[in-house]
Order: structure tokens, then C-alpha cells, then sequence
């Protein structure tokens, strides 16, 4: 490995370049890896800078050495503590959310004394890569709203053992080494219909997202069959939201029998509450979310507790990066408020 002038010392290159062949999988957990010289050999490095890398990972949890049987891939709880210090936020920029979580979470970042950087989701690039070059640029710790986008979970795994502490909002994933923060979906969809009803709703449809891979659309959608047991449920198609007014008319032209309508998202309940107000004026529209600029539309809105949300994420990394071969993957849920826009009267959460 030829070194270039300004380049990092060669047991740094050599500590990146093992890194990426963990993160890309080229040794599994409990397999052997290649003896020091044959590392030495194939990057171009002296022994010394060999062992002395090995050393350093074997220090952090990653490998695991013993006399007559060579080192393998351990895959342990990171043991280097990392302060939160630079945080990386990865999402998608554009979603109207986002201004709404990231400012509470950069004041909660801003009274520690740390620094956040703010990366657009990239469909051109896997979430995980974008992670692992964060990590190669000592940036440690991470809050990412991973819309609907595909996860590995294996490369997950092998971010948290390099080091990268994890939040992720609004997606919860089975088997993930990452805190999972989100408003709590039973409670929205309970306080909804409770609201609903107490405005005289007697019949109540529901329209959400299709698929399950935004695991909150799923969880709302079975938290409405639980408490509206036999009540029609409808589903849009995901990723249609510009079309999402003229999908809504269709469905809603059939719909017959209910006064009022309980919807999953907030962009669907706002189409919801435009078609309601020319085509049928008594219909009660409700919906999970508070979106900017539907303030005029008279919806019963569930609003996120972003500012809770913000901070328990913030708690979580720094829980994370504190204590590493300590902390557990652990699910977290916020409930919001349910709050009445203007057209309709006031009402507080249950």
C-alpha cells in the first residue's frame, strides 16, 4: 500500500481497510481471519503495523486472540466509549417533518456542546454505506429516519460492533443493534377514535398506507382493527403521495355508511379533509400528524411529540456512546396530543 503525502499513519489506512472488509462481510463472526503475515503481505505493510492495528480492534471488541489459534472475528459490544460530540442526522430533507425534529434535536445537541451534520437520504447510496463513511470520518454516533428505505440487518450489525452508535425514527426493526424512537401509534389511534366519537361519530372507516415496511402505518392500521372491530380499513398505494387526492376520490366515491374518517398520515388527512369539505360537509376527518399548512383544514390531528422525541433520542446516543458493552437495543414510544384545528371545537387527549 503506497502511502501518499498528507496521507493518515499506515496503521490508520490499515484499521479503515479492515473495517470495510468487516462491514462488507468478508469475515463472519467466530471465523479465523489471515495470519498477520499474510495482512502484512496483502497491504503492503510492515508486521508491526499489523499487530499493532490488531491490537487496537482487539481492544475495541472486534477480535478476539489466542495462542494456537489465531484471531478471529468476534463481533462484540464496542468497547471504546464515544461522546456525542458530532452527530450525524441522516434523512429525507424534503419530508415536512423534518425542520420539526431536527430543530429540537440540534438544541438538545447545542447545550452539550456538539455539533450536528445534517445529510440528505440518498436513494443512490444504502443507508448503511452512507453509515460506514461517517465512521470512516470518526463521526460515531447517528440519528437516522430511514423512511421506507431497504436495511441490512448484518451490516447494521457490524456498524454498532465498529464503533457507530444508533437511533433510528419512526421504524422499528427486529433483530437491530439500534434504539428505535417513535410516537406511540396505539395512542394516536385511540385518541383519535375516542375524539371521533365524542363529536357523534358513529361509524368510522380508516385509510392508511399499503405494505408494512414504515412499521408505524402497520402498527396504526392494527391498532384501528383492534378498536374498531369490523369497520372497513382502506389502503392507498405508498410512494403515490402527489397523487394521493385523486386516489383518495376514488376510493371515498365508494365509501358509504360512515360519518367519519380516521386517517393514518397526515397527508392523507389532509386530501381527506379537501375532498370531505366539497363532496360531503358532515364527515369528521381525524389523522396521525400535524402537517405544516394544514392548519385551515379542520382536522382532528394527532400531533408527535417531536420536541420528547428530539430529546430521548439525544438521551439514547449518548446512553449509547457512554456505556457501549452495556447497552441493549431498546424500543421507545412518545405519546402526543390530539388537537383540534380550526372548524372544530377544542378536545384533550384522554
Amino acid at each position: 500500500m503506497k502511502r501518499e503525502a498528507g496521507a493518515s499513519p499506515l496503521h490508520r489506512e490499515l484499521r479503515l481497510r479492515l473495517c470495510r472488509q468487516i462491514f462488507e462481510g468478508e469475515w463472519k463472526a467466530g471465523e479465523r481471519i489471515p495470519t498477520e503475515r499474510e495482512l502484512a503481505e496483502r497491504h503492503g505493510v510492515s508486521r508491526i503495523t499489523v499487530r499493532t492495528t490488531l491490537a487496537d480492534l482487539e481492544r475495541e471488541g472486534l477480535l478476539a486472540r489466542r495462542q494456537g489459534h489465531g484471531t478471529r472475528l468476534r463481533m462484540g459490544p464496542h468497547k471504546r466509549p464515544s461522546p456525542a460530540k458530532l452527530v450525524a442526522v441522516l434523512a429525507p430533507v424534503e419530508n415536512p417533518f423534518f425542520a420539526s425534529m431536527l430543530g429540537p434535536f440540534e438544541a438538545e445537541a447545542e447545550e452539550q456542546n456538539a455539533l450536528v451534520v445534517v445529510k440528505q437520504l440518498s436513494r443512490g447510496r444504502t443507508i448503511e454505506e452512507t453509515l460506514f463513511r461517517f465512521l470512516e470520518r470518526e463521526i460515531r454516533s447517528a440519528l437516522v429516519w430511514p423512511y421506507d428505505e431497504d436495511l441490512d440487518t448484518g451490516k447494521l450489525l457490524a456498524l454498532r460492533a465498529l464503533g457507530m452508535n444508533l437511533v433510528f425514527f419512526d421504524r422499528e426493526i427486529s433483530g437491530a443493534p439500534v434504539d428505535s424512537i417513535s410516537v406511540d401509534s396505539e395512542h394516536a389511534v385511540s385518541a383519535l377514535v375516542v375524539g371521533l366519537q365524542s363529536r357523534g361519530a358513529r361509524r368510522i372507516a380508516y385509510v392508511g398506507w399499503e405494505g408494512a415496511v414504515i412499521t408505524s402505518s402497520a402498527q396504526r392500521e392494527d391498532a384501528f382493527r383492534r378498536r374498531c372491530a369490523g369497520s372497513p380499513v382502506f389502503r392507498l398505494p405508498w410512494r403515490r403521495e402527489r397523487e394521493v387526492d385523486g386516489d383518495l376520490r376514488s376510493l371515498l366515491a365508494k365509501l358509504s355508511g360512515c360519518d367519519a374518517l380516521l386517517c393514518g398520515n397526515g397527508v392523507i388527512g389532509a386530501a381527506a379533509a379537501r375532498w370531505a369539505a366539497t363532496r360531503n360537509p358532515r364527515m369528521t376527518v381525524a389523522c396521525v400528524d400535524r402537517l405544516p399548512g394544514s392548519e385551515s383544514l379542520g382536522l382532528l390531528a394527532y400531533e408527535q411529540p417531536m420536541e420528547a422525541l428530539a430529546r430521548e433520542a439525544w438521551k439514547a446516543l449518548v446512553a449509547q456512546g457512554a456505556k457501549p458493552a452495556e447497552w441493549k437495543p431498546r424500543q421507545l414510544r412518545r405519546r402526543g396530543r390530539v388537537v383540534s384545528l380550526p372548524g372544530m371545537g377544542g378536545v384533550a387527549a384522554p
